[in-house]
């Protein structure tokens, strides 16, 4: 029977039936037992060598497994004799070395240590036999081609079984980059020790600058306080001097109206009585006289009256408040209705205008304003004010316009500019009474209340004035 080519089961078999022969109950002669014995001790031996077979292919599996972590292993593994030569080197170390494995066994290791090295690598191997155990150092390795590595070794020392002998292994780690990254890093925290002292330098230098600056602008709103307190004292002085002043201007204007208001209505008095009393005796010539005499000094009361008020109006002080102007312009509009019913005189007032202001300089504005338009209109049959707001001025500043609008006689824009100036006229007294104040006035009030003024017109196409009043 051939038991080469069986199966270990089939082996396992065979000798359980082999076996089984050998029993009491068959006799069998001397040389049949011998055979049988000598199969039995085959069949074993077959089995015995079969499983040193398989056990031999494992510890070649592993022996490959080892082979394959150690050559490709992450760092270099290199194992040297007492005399410093390279007994084995993996394909990791031999890579390092730029250098193919073969002709790097039975080379002297040190013959790669750069120079600049080579005490402290052997300094390394006498510590390393000295403490009998693991020790780890930092060399140059040089490589073929003519550079070099920054290299990490990590030795253990070992003897041989009879203790005759020193190895050493060893595990090199190439820590090139991590050298090149510690010198930059080094490099990078000189500079930017450097920056830091710099900008320490600067920093102490710009507080310094900065407590310069704090000092001089203490002391210049220290001045500034003093001139301040100085400022408010003469500013209480002037005001006193100015309101003192005022009074007195206002007394003086009092006194100097009725000392010419006096003789005025003297004259306007003794020249009726003239009329009354010695009209037979004077020819027309003298009567006209007399006449005129009397229209000039009730102008002259008149004009002197418009100055004070023109001056209250400067002086006088100014309470703000919502201001209904509408119903204001609605007053005014039927006064003046009242003083003339037979005019046909249509007003247009928008309702609902309000406005912040001082209710009784504005109500003066709007009787100079609605009074002019009535004035300059009656010359009409038929005429048409009106007043309204333009929810936006033209210059765009978001100011309510107010404006007041008539049909009348107008002016001519190239005398625009003498509208509002005290005793300016643009037509003549005998075509439209009037003395020249009121716009005058209008414009101071308007200014008081941070607005502004303005008209545009047309010689009888009518005329319309603008004003505006701070929100």
């Amino acid at each position: 029977m051939n038991y080469e080519k069986m199966t270990k089961a089939e082996l396992i078999k065979a000798l359980k039936s082999l076996q089984s022969l050998n029993t009491p109950d068959q006799p069998k002669d001397e040389l049949q037992r011998t055979m049988h014995e000598l199969q039995v001790h085959q069949l074993e031996l077959e089995m015995q060598n079969r499983e040193l077979l398989e056990t031999q292919q494992q510890l070649e599996e592993s022996r490959n497994r080892y082979a394959d972590l150690y050559d490709f292993a992450p760092v270099g593994y290199v194992t040297l004799d007492d005399k410093n030569r390279i007994q084995e080197i993996n394909l990791t170390g031999a890579a390092m070395l730029s250098q193919q494995r073969s002709r790097l066994i039975g080379k002297p290791f040190i013959t790669y240590v750069v120079n600049s090295d080579l005490n402290k690598f052997i300094s390394y191997l006498r510590e390393c036999k000295k403490a009998n155990g693991k020790a780890g150092t930092e060399i140059g390795l040089a490589v073929k081609g003519g550079g070099s590595i920054e290299a990490q070794l990590v030795s253990l020392t070992i003897e041989d079984a009879r203790k005759q002998a020193t190895f050493y292994r060893m595990a090199i780690t190439d820590i090139t980059e991590r050298k090149r990254a510690e010198e930059a890093l080094r490099r990078a925290y000189d500079e930017l020790e450097i920056q830091v002292e710099e900008r320490s330098t600067d920093l102490a230098n710009a507080i310094e600058a900065l407590k310069s600056e704090i000092t001089r602008r203490r002391q210049a709103e220290q001045e500034i306080r003093a001139l301040n307190e100085e400022l408010e004292q003469r500013v209480w002085q002037r005001t006193a001097q100015l309101e003192a002043a005022n009074k007195e201007l206002e007394a003086f204007c009092y006194s100097v109206s009725h000392d010419l208001c006096a003789p005025l209505r003297g004259i306007d008095g003794f020249s009726q009585c003239l009329l009354e009393d010695y009209a037979d005796k004077l020819d027309e010539q003298g009567k006209d006289y007399l006449q005129r005499v009397r229209a000039a000094s009730q102008r002259m009361e008149r004009l002197i009256h418009d100055m004070l008020n023109l001056s209250r109006v400067i002086r006088t002080e100014m309470c703000h408040k919502a201001v209904d102007l509408s119903g204001l312009a609605r007053i005014v509009a039927a006064e003046l209705q009242q003083t003339q019913p037979e005019r046909e005189v249509e007003f247009v007032i928008v309702d609902g205008i309000v406005a912040e202001g001082d209710a009784c300089l504005l109500q003066v504005v709007l009787e100079n304003l609605l009074g002019n338009a009535w004035k300059f209109t009656r010359k009409h049959s038929r005429a048409r004010i009106e007043f309204g707001v333009i929810l936006a001025e033209m210059e765009g500043n978001g100011r309510p316009v107010y404006f007041v609008r008539d049909d009348g006689a107008g002016f001519d824009m190239a005398f625009a500019n003498k509208l509002f100036g005290a005793f300016q006229r643009l037509h003549v007294a005998s075509e439209f009474e009037g003395n020249g104040v009121g716009l005058a006035t209008i414009k101071r009030i308007i200014q008081r209340h941070g607005g502004r003024v303005w008209a545009e017109g047309e010689v009888e196409r009518g005329a319309t004035f603008y004003f505006t009043l701070l929100s």
